[in-house]
């Protein structure tokens, strides 16, 4: 780890979202303690119809307090590959079914184990009214792909809560 060596972790918090503290001595020999979300792993989908629609689900964020757009997630559940969350999230958050499922990117983030795994998903095709948590309250929105470049590049939208998603997908489509 360069340099870096784990000397101590222990949980600070546990509850929605749990906290470890991890403390490191530090190349310099400094002691240092930083605190890391412990979660489960997700998937993120960009989804688009047949139509050639891009599916989002716009609902209430605790942190910022406020309604937000994303992609559709979840978590990847015990023994379930990340295909296969990918194409349940998608139908649970939107009531449609993936025809094509291509694999973007793996994100991690430096103060969490959470890893992101991103997907574009194509030919999606409605099958079903939204199956969601008791605790999932989400609105589908569909945008046109120019929309939904156009979202993703204002600088005053402060109300998107997956953007990396958005930017692999229009790479992937060659629409950057």
């Amino acid at each position: 780890m360069s340099g870096w060596k784990k000397l101590n972790q222990q949980y600070k918090f546990q509850g929605y979202r749990n906290i470890i503290q991890k403390t490191y001595e530090l190349p310099n020999g400094n002691m240092g303690d930083f605190d890391i979300i412990d979660d489960k792993s997700f998937v993120s989908v960009v989804a688009i119809t047949a139509d050639d629609r891009v599916l989002l689900v716009e609902q209430f964020r605790p942190g910022p307090e406020m309604n937000m757009l994303s992609f559709p997630a979840g978590y990847i559940e015990e023994g379930e590959s990340m295909e296969t969350a990918a194409a349940r999230e998608l139908l649970e958050e939107t009531g449609y079914q993936v025809d094509q499922l291509t694999f973007l990117k793996e994100v991690t983030n430096p103060y969490s184990h959470i890893v992101k795994y991103s997907f574009l998903a194509t030919g999606c095709k409605k099958i079903a009214d939204q199956q969601l948590d008791d605790n999932e309250f989400a609105t589908v929105i569909d945008l046109s792909i120019p929309e939904l470049k156009e979202l993703l590049l204002d600088p005053t939208s402060t109300n998107f809560a997956n953007l990396d998603c958005g930017f692999l997908a229009l790479n992937a489509l060659n629409q950057l």
